[in-house]
């Protein structure tokens, strides 16, 4: 159908009558077609769509009742409108027969011309608007289907051959192409439903690709160069095509190309573009799917990476704290073990003598020496558990005890520098820990307390059970952190030494006591001094740590 004017059948025996209503129609812009029985009728509407037929119901052969039957039990010809145009039916019950068997009107002979035309038209717009309402609801059903079928699938490839035959299935095509474009517009891939011979290699589809991008516009039966060329070159009379779009970015271009000139109208864009639309969001669906189903591929492998990564950098710097606190040790150690040796020596020596003077060896002297070579092997134990880096096994810590060997770590760097060591130790159970980190988390705490004394003070070191949590306490009267300082305490290569300090201490500290369950709670007043907290769990089933501290923590301490 090439014109847009109203296509109308005439069925009538008689000539004139037919002839008459002919000339009316015409007259009226109608283009009419004619048959003179109703075995034509049934012939002409069976090869052509009508959008009326106007027919007499007393023909020869076959009647106008029997042809409407006949038009009404098959599909193309089930919704034509037919007005019965006779002189014959006078009475109510043929025209409820005709009417019944579907007819759409009578009109009886004679008629008014005014009144067959205007007739004429009320029935065809009416078929029109049916037919319209049809197809639009048609389209509804087949993009609810083609949504339900694109959904389905999240494999790039697998949705875009469904969303080619979607689109030639439901538009009439010879076949169909979909083009990709990455986000800069260069082409990205090209996928054709039925491989064309000619497009067998990567340059023909290159160039077939480059031909679509060229097309500006979404519209079809171009008369561009670029848009008859691609025709001619494939063989193709019809093209149609809707561009896709994502959040205003041009993601790609769906066609559909046909060997018949006329194919496609705006019913078939309107559908083509509605399948964009849903092929878009489908395609985009799937690649985020590929995206995230690639890093969730990869996560574990990185996560795994990066955790040994994070594990090793975490024993370098424990491993560099400890050398570094053992740096800081080195000076009192060498202080520690030559007064014992000392006494040894001058032991030995006077022993020397009075063995080659024949008097007999004072007693009394060597179990001195004896006392001093115990006290050089009680530190060499402390300091060879210290440095230990390789020990990394849980055990039932005694805290008091672990505590007590730190005071001996550390007791002539207190000396030196006049701080004075106040003890309250309350009885503790046994917690499961790892020895040498909880170690170096207290010996840590006392050197960073006798720093902050320069010129002496007073070191409170008390222990408590505060619920299901010991609680190791560290108060100084020293200079105290300012609260900037406080909130960035914890954070590593964070010091407020300048270049004596390393910035690792405190943030590793805290990392271990972490890992044991617990946590460090810090309290300073600027010019008055700093208290530490260690929070550590009793049990595995500890509940969650108190935020205020215990009252008992703050009473008095007695001297050691």
């Amino acid at each position: 159908m090439t014109s847009k004017s109203p296509q109308i059948l005439v069925a009538d025996d008689e000539v004139p009558a037919l002839n008459l209503v002919r000339r009316i129609m015409e007259r009226e812009g109608f283009e009419v077609a004619e048959a003179r029985n109703g075995h034509e009728a049934l012939e002409m509407t069976a090869n052509q769509p009508f959008d009326l037929v106007l027919m007499d119901v007393n023909m020869p052969g076959i009647d106008g009742f029997e042809v409407i039957k006949q038009l009404r039990e098959h599909e193309e010809t089930s919704r034509v409108p037919v007005i019965l145009i006779t002189a014959h039916a006078t009475t109510s019950g043929d025209v409820a027969h005709g009417l019944g068997l579907g007819a759409d009107d009578y009109i009886r002979k004679p008629f008014d011309p005014r009144e067959l035309a205007a007739r004429a038209r009320t029935k065809i717009k009416a078929y029109h608007l049916e037919e319209s309402l049809k197809r639009r609801t048609e389209e509804l059903e087949a993009l609810v289907h083609i949504g339900e079928e694109l959904n389905e699938s999240l494999d790039l490839d697998a949705l875009i051959r469904h969303i080619l035959e979607a689109a030639a299935r439901e538009i009439p095509a010879d076949n169909a192409v979909l083009i990709l474009y990455d986000r800069d517009l260069a082409f990205k891939r090209l996928s054709i439903l039925e491989e064309i011979p000619r497009l067998a290699d990567d340059a023909a589809r290159c160039t077939l690709a480059d031909q679509l991008k060229d097309i500006s516009s979404a519209g079809w039966e171009d008369e561009t160069d670029t848009t008859r060329e691609l025709l001619h070159l494939y063989g193709y009379q019809s093209v149609a095509w809707a561009t896709l779009y994502h959040h205003g970015r041009k993601m790609g271009i769906l066609a559909l190309v046909h060997r018949e000139t006329g194919v496609y109208d705006d019913d078939a864009l309107r559908l083509l573009q509605s399948i964009a639309k849903q092929a878009t969001l489908a395609i985009r669906n799937a690649e985020l799917y590929e995206e995230q189903r690639d890093y969730a591929e990869n996560l574990e492998e990185k996560v795994k990476a990066r955790t040994a990564e994070l594990q090793a950098a975490q024993e370098s710097l424990i491993r560099s704290e400890k050398l570094a606190s053992l740096g800081r040790l080195s000076a009192g150690i060498a202080h520690e073990f030559n007064n014992p040796l000392q006494a040894i020596l001058t032991c030995l020596n006077m022993a020397i003598e009075d063995i080659t003077g024949g008097a007999p060896v004072d007693l009394e002297m060597l179990q001195v020496a004896e006392q001093h070579v115990s006290r050089i092997s009680k530190i060499t134990r402390g300091l060879l558990t210290f440095a230990r880096q390789d020990e990394h096994t849980y055990e039932q810590i005694d805290l008091n005890a672990l505590l007590t060997e730190t005071f001996i770590l550390t007791r002539k760097q207190m000396q030196n520098s006049g701080v004075v060591l106040e003890i309250d130790l309350e009885p503790l159970p046994a917690i499961h820990a790892i020895a040498d980190r909880l170690r170096q988390v207290f010996v840590n705490l006392t050197l960073n307390a006798i720093e902050a004394m320069p010129e002496g003070g007073t070191l409170r070191v008390g222990t408590r059970v505060s619920g299901d949590f010991a609680v190791i306490f560290f108060e100084d009267t020293g200079v105290g952190i300012t609260p900037e300082n406080q909130a960035r305490l914890f954070e590593p290569f964070f010091s407020t030494k300048g270049e004596n300090g390393t910035g690792l201490g405190l943030s590793l500290s805290y990392g271990i006591v972490e890992g044991h369950g617990g946590t460090i709670q810090v309290e300073s007043v600027p010019g008055q001094g700093t208290t530490f907290y260690i929070w550590l769990p009793i049990t595995q089933e500890a509940h969650e740590i108190p935020k205020e501290l215990p009252a008992k923590l703050k009473g008095p301490v007695p001297v050691s």
